[in-house]
């Protein structure tokens, strides 16, 4: 008589990438394809935006994670070989122009082309929002010092969520700055940064929307603005490849598809 064994193999966790939509700071909307440039290996899919990894070696991964309603995101990844405290990688996906926004969304879309018609793909597409109505929080308690991952807040106009970019705003651009935030707290009031602040910044510094996006392979773009409570505000769009720059300050009018056409790089 035979003897049958089962024998159950597992698979050592090695890392888990979390999901976000950068617009509502939850999961992200419909089917998103998540693998590992040039390796075969696939994430095991999770509720939640969730996708864990098992079994790798040792190496730098690039993470690529596509859908038709987000840009694609390219993210690296360091495996030691064994799980860490940075074993849980936290990405933002970024609108596409195919997003199927509300219809009270407060949009800019915009198309690129270079100086001879062509289109203009992949330029980084910022807007910054330095109109006083629109202003977020105020750096509260101790000051944000240089270094610090952590940043509370005060007089917070609505929440704030995973994947949201703040400027901080100074007296002048160069000791301004822009960050994201990784986490936030439970009350809501502080928040924990995706990376270090390069800058110090003393307490009640003017803490500002920033919006961030890229065009895409037919050169369209669209930024996405979370509700304010004015008609329209003042918002600097920049346009960035390499040494090609383009700004332009416009007018956005809250709860519209504000189009700008086509824009020319230089």
């Amino acid at each position: 008589m035979e003897t049958m064994r089962v024998v159950t193999v597992r698979t050592q966790f090695s890392w888990a990438v979390c999901l976000i939509d950068s617009c509502t700071g939850g999961s992200p909307k419909g089917t998103i394809s998540v693998r590992l440039e040039g390796n075969k290996h696939k994430p095991i899919a999770k509720e939640g935006g969730w996708y864990v990894f098992a079994g790798l070696t040792e190496d730098t991964y690039t993470i690529i994670a596509e859908s038709p309603w987000y840009l694609q995101s390219r993210q690296a990844y360091v495996f030691e070989g064994r799980p860490s405290e940075s074993s849980v990688l936290t990405i933002a996906l970024l609108p596409s122009p195919a997003y199927p926004f509300d219809d009270n969304a407060t949009l800019v879309r915009l198309s690129l082309k270079d100086s001879v018609g062509r289109i203009a793909p992949f330029y980084k597409i910022t807007a910054s929002i330095q109109d006083e109505t629109c202003l977020k929080a105020r750096i509260a308690g101790a000051a944000a010092n240089k270094g610090s991952s952590q940043l509370s807040l005060a007089g917070l106009a609505g929440r704030i969520h995973v994947g949201e970019w703040l400027y901080l705003q100074e007296d002048t651009e160069d000791h301004s700055e822009v960050c994201q935030i990784s986490s936030v707290s439970p009350d809501g009031r502080s928040c924990m940064l995706l990376e270090p602040l390069r800058r110090d910044h003393e307490r009640g510094t003017k803490v500002f929307p920033f919006v961030q996006s890229c065009s895409d392979s037919r050169g369209e773009a669209v930024l996405f603005f979370k509700p304010v409570k004015v008609e329209a505000f003042q918002a600097q769009i920049t346009c960035l490849l390499n040494d090609s720059r383009l700004e332009r300050t416009v007018t956005v009018a809250v709860g519209r598809n504000n189009s700008l056409g086509v824009l020319t790089t230089n």
